[in-house]
């Protein structure tokens, strides 16, 4: 994926062009069928590595969120043993929104280990959430060995100001389709979107617990 010029401003808050926003608006006041609007959304990620490799830093991973349908507006990149930006990095954990293809901003944390250990199992929330004007993207609830508990309060969350009041256009079937193991695939078991959360402007939470998979190695040949 590439990256542009990262926008200047208020460390957390970015001003989209004025097109983009009227149109978004426009979709925003499309009245919903059922139920109070979904502010905030939760998705359980579950990554099992077969056999990393330092030296060639791999595996490498790739998770995505969105408010919409594409990924032409705003959304965010999760990345897992390794940084992009703003050049590339061994290991370590990589928050980035974007806007289209241009790079809004960058969250790392500030564990740089790589992946060492067969079988490692890796657990992590992927949250976006809309308030006042604002769209919170954030890793929470982090658990592996390589970088033990990660995503602690603040650490991987980014804010952005958007006029966005609603998340009911959220579909996990574009997380699905723009996650994936970005480089050397043979080194992962299985990647999987455990389960949703959605949470409503009425306090109600929704669960859909049917996993789906991102990714998984055939099966080996006897």
């Amino acid at each position: 994926m590439s990256t542009l010029s990262q926008l200047q401003g208020l460390s957390g808050r970015r001003v989209f062009a004025v097109g983009s926003m009227a149109c978004l608006l426009c979709l925003c006041l499309i009245p919903q069928a059922f139920g109070a609007d979904v502010v905030r959304v939760e998705e359980e990620w579950e990554l099992v590595v077969a056999t990393p490799d330092q030296a060639s830093n791999s595996p490498q991973v790739a998770c995505a969120m969105a408010p919409f349908s594409q990924l032409d507006w705003l959304y965010m990149t999760f990345e897992i043993n390794h940084r992009s930006d703003p050049d590339y990095v061994a290991g370590g954990l990589n928050l980035m929104v974007w806007h289209g293809e241009q790079h809004l901003l960058t969250k790392t944390s500030s564990d740089t280990h790589a992946m060492a250990t067969t079988g490692e199992t890796v657990r992590w929330t992927q949250a976006m959430a809309v308030q006042n004007g604002q769209v919170t993207f954030e890793v929470i609830g982090g658990s592996s060995v390589t970088w033990g508990s990660f995503g602690e309060p603040g650490c991987l969350k980014a804010t952005i100001a958007a006029p966005l009041t609603n998340l009911n256009y959220y579909s996990p079937n574009v997380s699905v389709k723009h996650s994936g193991i970005t480089f050397a695939s043979s080194s992962v078991s299985k990647l999987t979107l455990k389960s949703i959360r959605y949470f409503r402007s009425d306090g109600t939470v929704q669960v859909d617990a049917r996993p789906r998979v991102v990714f998984q190695a055939a099966p080996v040949a006897p």
